[in-house]
């Protein structure tokens, strides 16, 4: 599936390493052209270089800056105050017991996980909605509806995320914007694998296999058995930035031909009616009941009165159907055919009907 963004101006935070710089690459290579983020200008010129052999002639661009502050936030703003798709996926994290977590770190938390955010979307939606298109993604987390008990902090700024991401969808709505929240599990990513270094030199396996152990362990309900990667992750994103498909739409002329022709041929016509009749008889809830009045009828208990009420149609429908099912009755026809088992089988078909009440309902 090739996605294309050519013309599209896309800002990934936090973007020089992980699931970050899998994004950049995603949307570079999808012609966009790609802001990467770091705190530090070795880091930015690091991922841009990277970046470098992926890009497309709209090119890669770093910016340097804190985007957990607010000044960070403003002067992104100044440098490129155009977006078109916007993903938010700075954050932090580290496991800490939730009664020894103090007050600076819980602010600390929320000021870069959903503060940066809350920042940048109110700086650049309101262009996107004026330009009838744009993207907003925040990179959430599994966390923020499975919160880790040793990480509640993070996982309250995910589920902050959720909130926003939600809100601010039913605020563009209609405008041609989207708002998404991406809510990956453990991913494979620097962080994670410096988090089991001490673990693969005690083991001495694979890092694979420690992390697939890692996994199974601490996130036993996971489908895939095995933590994702950061492509894998990358790839959703840029799904979700990519632009609605236009409809391929048929010349006027065709569909006045095609319906011209099929006018002129009865024997499509035909056809379609018998389809259509049978299509009505497939579906005909009373058409038991009918069967039900047809066994019924010989014995001339509850016969016309059920077959009437089961399938009120009118007074000459249901004067037409009495006549032709006398016929019938009077060619031995239904005898025939309902009871051949003999008079003990129609006995007991008589007694179980008899048990069954049947609403009064108009089909």
């Amino acid at each position: 599936m090739k996605i294309d963004l050519s013309g599209k101006t896309a800002i990934v935070t936090g973007s020089t390493a992980g699931i970050g710089l899998a994004i950049a690459k995603g949307l570079a290579a999808a012609d966009a052209r790609v802001v990467v983020n770091g705190r530090t200008e070795a880091a930015v010129a690091k991922a841009v270089g990277e970046l470098a052999g992926t890009a497309s002639s709209a090119g890669v661009e770093g910016f340097a800056g804190d985007l957990g502050s607010a000044a960070g936030c403003e002067r992104m703003v100044r440098a490129y105050p155009r977006c078109d798709v916007l993903v938010n996926n700075l954050g932090i994290y580290g496991l800490r017991d939730f009664f020894e977590t103090p007050d600076d770190e819980w602010a600390r938390y929320f000021e870069v996980n959903v503060m940066s955010g809350v920042r940048l979307s109110r700086a650049y939606l309101p262009g996107m909605m004026e330009r009838r298109w744009g993207r907003v993604i925040f990179i959430s987390s599994e966390s923020s509806l499975n919160i880790p008990a040793d990480m509640i902090h993070y996982g309250m700024t995910k589920t902050a995320m959720l909130a926003i991401s939600r809100g601010l969808a039913k605020r563009a709505s209609g405008t041609g914007v989207t708002v998404n929240a991406i809510l990956p599990g453990p991913t494979l990513t620097d962080g994670v694998v410096e988090m089991l270094k001490d673990q693969i030199a005690a083991t001495g396996r694979p890092l694979e296999e420690v992390a697939a152990g890692f996994v199974i362990a601490n996130r036993p309900s996971s489908i895939i058995r095995r933590p994702a990667s950061v492509e894998e992750i990358a790839n959703m994103v840029v799904y979700a930035a990519c632009p609605r498909p236009r409809r391929r739409r048929v010349p006027r002329c065709a569909s006045m031909a095609a319906s011209s022709i099929r006018s002129r041929d009865p024997a499509h016509d035909l056809a379609h009616r018998r389809g259509a009749r049978r299509l009505r008889r497939a579906f005909d809830p009373c058409r038991g009941t009918k069967r039900l009045c047809r066994i019924l009828r010989p014995t001339g208990e509850l016969g016309p009165s059920l077959y009437r009420e089961r399938r009120r149609r009118g007074p000459s429908r249901a004067r037409s159907h009495d006549a032709r099912g006398d016929r019938r009755l009077q060619q031995g026809q239904l005898r025939r055919r309902h009871f051949s088992a003999g008079k003990e089988a129609a006995q007991q078909r008589i007694h179980a009907a008899e048990a069954v009440s049947f609403p009064p309902t108009v089909c």
